[in-house]
């Protein structure tokens, strides 16, 4: 289902991967994580901020393989308007269950877009109704080959733990994350290799040698492709987007 509205609607989210402080306008961004799941829904926004219209392919982009000819939807914004993709992996691209990222491309002028995840979860309390964002980040602003990128507040507990999602540029990325401690000093490092616009997400346990740890910081070092790569801090409540 799409809405269409005539505001500028523009959603701040927190990221620490790349060095945009608030959502940035280009004609090919990367969200790089979305999910739909039994509990999760996601509704993609895409605003036009110019004077003229513009042309967007939004791409569906599969999680954990290569994606170099993805399910792609085209549309059209008129200056100043925002597209509304309710529900969008299952309104737009007819997918019940799925993990993945978007590409969205544009031409005519630059977009803005954001992913608005929305849980509802039913329990012994009643019904609560939580949401996090996924900015569209600018492809150029990816991190690459020779540079290394920051993500913090990484925590692993009891009550709280640390996602990691990533998606890859056109040639892939080969990446290592050292894992530090408060201190500086490297706790773990892995080596994650994706392929050509592959969607990635793995819990920070799964990806290193830790049981639990409050505060770390990862440092991602890029040797080969580009990436965008973000975390998320999620209540061991069931709420993963996985």
């Amino acid at each position: 289902m799409k809405v269409w509205i005539n505001l500028l609607v523009i959603f701040i989210v927190q990221l620490v991967a790349i060095p945009s402080v608030a959502i940035t306008p280009s004609d090919d961004l990367l969200i790089a994580g979305a999910a739909r799941t039994r509990l999760w829904v996601d509704d993609l926004y895409i605003s036009n901020p110019g004077a003229a219209p513009v042309t967007v392919n939004v791409m569906w982009l599969v999680r954990n393989q290569a994606n170099p000819d993805p399910i792609t939807r085209t549309f059209s914004i008129d200056p100043k308007a925002t597209l509304i993709l309710a529900d969008v992996i299952l309104e737009t691209f007819g997918v019940e269950r799925g993990n993945g990222a978007f590409r969205i491309t544009s031409d005519g002028g630059e977009v803005i877009a954001n992913l608005i995840a929305v849980a509802v979860i039913e329990d012994e309390n009643g019904s609560r109704t939580f949401g996090s964002g996924f900015e569209g980040i600018p492809t150029s602003e990816a991190t690459t080959a020779g540079q290394t990128t920051t993500l913090m507040g990484i925590v692993a507990t009891s009550r709280f733990r640390t996602n990691l999602f990533a998606t890859a540029g056109a040639t892939g990325v080969t990446m290592e994350l050292d894992l530090l401690d408060p201190w500086g000093p490297v706790i773990d490092t892995a080596t994650v290799t994706l392929e050509p616009y592959e969607p990635w997400l793995s819990e920070i346990t799964n990806l290193w040698d830790i049981n639990e740890l409050v505060n770390a910081t990862a440092a991602v070092r890029v040797t080969s492709g580009s990436v965008v790569i973000f975390g998320s801090k999620i209540d061991n409540h069931e709420m993963s987007q996985d």
